[in-house]
């Protein structure tokens, strides 16, 4: 009997994880609701023109731009 093997998922780099977890994080403290943190995070955002979960994990840029918005809507 053959067995069928998934290819291993591709993984983040650890600084990505990192970024991501980080994000993900302040993003649960900040809203009130976790439907409101996973919307922030996983919606398009016009004003930072991207997905800010996106945006947190392709650079450590992108991330201080995350952090600061969610501290502006958390205000």
């Amino acid at each position: 009997m053959n067995k069928r093997f998934r290819k291993a998922a591709a993984r983040f780099p650890k600084e990505q994880g990192e970024r991501q977890g980080r994000a993900a994080s302040l993003a649960w403290e900040a809203f009130s609701q976790p439907g409101a943190a996973l919307a922030f995070l996983n919606g398009f955002d016009s004003e930072l023109g991207a997905r800010p979960i996106d945006l947190a994990t392709a650079s450590a840029e992108g991330l201080v731009l995350v952090e600061r918005a969610i501290a502006a809507r958390a205000a």
